[in-house]
């Protein structure tokens, strides 16, 4: 356990050097393209910089969020929590808030979150799924598990 945790702690070190390089690079790039004339040229690549950027998109990032049981998050808490572990660089968007709005309610009529009350305010938590053996019932359960 005490190697697996060394070793944790040496890839989250490199990774977090990685992203930094990163980052760098992606920010003299988007520079480097601001200084094109041709402004349809510009944007163009600014967008290939920044697709290329993407780790992942609203859905995977506030599923990372909300993966772990706690309290329900507004929709603030979660952009918050995106830009503190860096799950996106929300720099990128005009209006990330917006977004991620609209990705919650997507994902709450597709029920994946569930809306509750907090303080006032809507908060988002993952719905509880029911697992296979929640649906049967006690004679299944115990069928499947001693066969009797």
């Amino acid at each position: 356990m005490v190697d697996f945790k060394s070793e944790l702690v040496e890839l989250v070190k490199k990774r977090n050097e990685i992203e930094g390089r990163i980052n760098q690079v992606s920010h003299a790039m988007e520079a480097m393209a601001r200084t094109l004339e041709d402004k349809q040229q510009q944007a163009a690549y600014i967008d290939d910089i920044r697709a290329t950027m993407a780790r992942i998109g609203f859905q995977d990032a506030i599923r990372a969020v909300l993966a772990f049981p706690r309290a329900a998050m507004t929709a603030m808490q979660i952009r918050d929590t995106i830009q503190t572990n860096r799950l996106m660089d929300l720099s990128v968007y005009s209006n990330p808030l917006a977004s991620i709005y609209t990705t919650l309610r997507r994902m709450k009529n597709n029920e994946e979150v569930e809306e509750v009350e907090k303080g006032g305010e809507k908060a988002y938590r993952m719905k509880q799924r029911k697992s296979l053996l929640d649906s049967m019932d006690e004679k299944r359960r115990k069928k499947l598990f001693y066969g009797r």
